[in-house]
Formats: C-alpha cells, sequence, structure tokens
C-alpha cells in the first residue's frame, strides 16, 4: 500500500531491544574499524546491510541469555540470543516454485524475518539433509576516502612481490602490463629501474641522498623490514573507500594470486597468518566470500622431506 501510494505512512512499533541479542563481546563495523558491541553507545554510527552507517538510536541490556554460536558454510560465526531475529531465505525460497505459476522461477526477493531458535529443527531438511538456511552478503561497507601515503594498487604489489631492507625497495615480477601500472602508479620524484629482466628498484628521480618516496611511505606504514612471514595490510588502507580496497586487491592478486581458467577460483598464497587474515577480512569488507586454508609446507631432496614454513590460502 505504501508503495502503492495508498497509504502515506507504514509505521512498525515493537517493544524495545526485541529481536537485537548479540554477546556483548561481539565485534561490530563503524567508520573507524571494528568496535566491541558492549563499549557502543547513542549516537555511534554502524555499518547496514547495504554497506551504509547509520546512527545507534537505542542501547539496551538484555541481562544473562543463553547464547548460541550461528556458523556459515564460508567459516565465519557469531554468537546470539535465541530470540535474535534473521531475515533469511530457506531452501523453497531460492528454488522455482510449482503450481498455479507452474515451473515459474522465484525471483531471488523472497526473504522472512524469524528468531534463532524458529531454524533448530529444520537446520537441515529432505532425504539429503541439505543446508535449509542462507543469508545475503552484506553489500561493500562504505567507509570513507583515506589519504594513503601510496597509491593502493602498488601498495598491493609491493606486498605480495616487493623487498624492502636497507636498500632500495625491490619489485620481482616479468609481466610487461603489470611493469606499467607500477610505473603509472609510482609516486612523483620517483622512478622504476630494471637491474635483471626479474628484478627492479624503486629510486629517486633525482638522487639527492635520501631513500626514495616509496620507501619513506613504506616506513610510515611500518612495512619496511618485514620478512615473507610478517607482512600485512595497514589499518589505513583497510578502512579507505570501496575503489581503494578494489585496487588494493587487485595489487594483491596481480603478484601473488592465482585465477583459475574459468575464472570461479581465485586463490592468494603467503606463509604470514596476519596478512592472510587480513586479505580474507578485505573481501569480506568487499561483499564477497572468502575461505582461509592452511598446510604445512614441505619439499624432497635427495629423498629426504624438509619442512618448512606454513603457508596460508
Amino acid at each position: 500500500d505504501l508503495l502503492d501510494r495508498k497509504i502515506k505512512m507504514l509505521v512498525l512499533e515493537s517493544p524495545p531491544g526485541i529481536g537485537k541479542a548479540l554477546r556483548v563481546s561481539s565485534n561490530v563495523v563503524t567508520p573507524e574499524g571494528y568496535k566491541r558491541i558492549g563499549d557502543i553507545k547513542l549516537g555511534d554510527l554502524v555499518a547496514c546491510r547495504d554497506g551504509s552507517f547509520a546512527p545507534v538510536i537505542g542501547v539496551y541490556d538484555q541481562g544473562i541469555k543463553d547464547t548460541y554460536k550461528v556458523c556459515f558454510d564460508d567459516e565465519t560465526s557469531v554468537i546470539c540470543s535465541k530470540e535474535h531475529l534473521w531475515t533469511v531465505q530457506t531452501k523453497e525460497d531460492r528454488t522455482k516454485r510449482k503450481g498455479n505459476n507452474k515451473h515459474k522461477a522465484n525471483d531471488g526477493k523472497r526473504h522472512r524475518t524469524i528468531e534463532l531458535q524458529e531454524m533448530f529443527d529444520k537446520l537441515y531438511i529432505g532425504k539429503d539433509k541439505a543446508l535449509n538456511y542462507s543469508i545475503d552478503y552484506c553489500e561493500p561497507v562504505q567507509f570513507s576516502k583515506k589519504e594513503l601515503p601510496l597509491n593502493p594498487y602498488l601498495l598491493g604489489i609491493l606486498i605480495g612481490d616487493g623487498c624492502c631492507g636497507k636498500g632500495n625497495v625491490t619489485i620481482t615480477n616479468i609481466e610487461e602490463d603489470i611493469i606499467n601500472k607500477i610505473k603509472n602508479t609510482l609516486p612523483n620524484g620517483d622512478k622504476l629501474v630494471h637491474y635483471t629482466k626479474k628484478e627492479m628498484g624503486i629510486s629517486k628521480l633525482h638522487f639527492d641522498g635520501d631513500c626514495s618516496y616509496t620507501k619513506q611511505a613504506l616506513k610510515e606504514l611500518g612495512l619496511v623490514g618485514c620478512c615473507a612471514n610478517s607482512k600485512f595490510i595497514p589499518k589505513k588502507y583497510m578502512l579507505s573507500n570501496v575503489n581503494d580496497r578494489i585496487a588494493l586487491l587487485q595489487g594483491l592478486i596481480d603478484s601473488d594470486g592465482y585465477v583459475a581458467d574459468s575464472g570461479t577460483t581465485i586463490e592468494y598464497s603467503t606463509v604470514s597468518k596476519q596478512l592472510a587474515n587480513d586479505i580474507r577480512e578485505l573481501v569480506l569488507s568487499l561483499g564477497g566470500r572468502a575461505i582461509l586454508q592452511s598446510r604445512q609446507g614441505r619439499y624432497k631432496k635427495d629423498n629426504e622431506i624438509f619442512e618448512c614454513q606454513t603457508n596460508y590460502r
């Protein structure tokens, strides 16, 4: 009726605090990153399902309640009470409907909002015990644009294929299109110098005794001297706008990523657990799906097996 302009206003009212009961130690996304729900106050901004931020207009203590860990098939989870409301689709909602509209496909927009306890006996259905409930992915979180010392694509390349110690920043890569992108994203005053076919260095256009602007930026970000197993994504890049986060992810994938021929699988491999978790968080913040796995690295030499660092994928 509201959409058809038969009524001017629709008011939905329920008692305070109904349907929202998460554990106080849970984290919620704010413009500054994660914040503990128990520390949220009136007026704080929190992320919505559509990626925007909205102010908190009420905080209601639920007291002591039984809580349940809700696990999703991408290995994320959340802890909430049995009264917590979820907007879900059932298997029936996701499949074709028959009847008067025979073989007419569901448009995918049919959802229902129910309490967690209503799902307890219907988590699995049918002879094959298929998972019944699903929730939509959130839209990309709309963090504001941040002032970044390096182009986000360039930073992604440097995290993946770069090395920065006592000397110049070096990059190992032989792909011409990527090398051109690196040249186009260098800070003003820096240049790319080829040492070998595979290895390049970044230095100043006009040497004056100082290190390159790229290395100065990496110092500011805390990445100088980081070994392969200690690399990470600086927080300000994780909290910049969607375009910056996509460019960062593109740089990471162009360096240490792998895309299957079908285009349906993208993988990133690293020996840094922190970097692996950061990339997973980056993908989730863009409305994507990411599953993290690890395995013990090994190699064989002279019929002897040697263990090396854990690989995170």
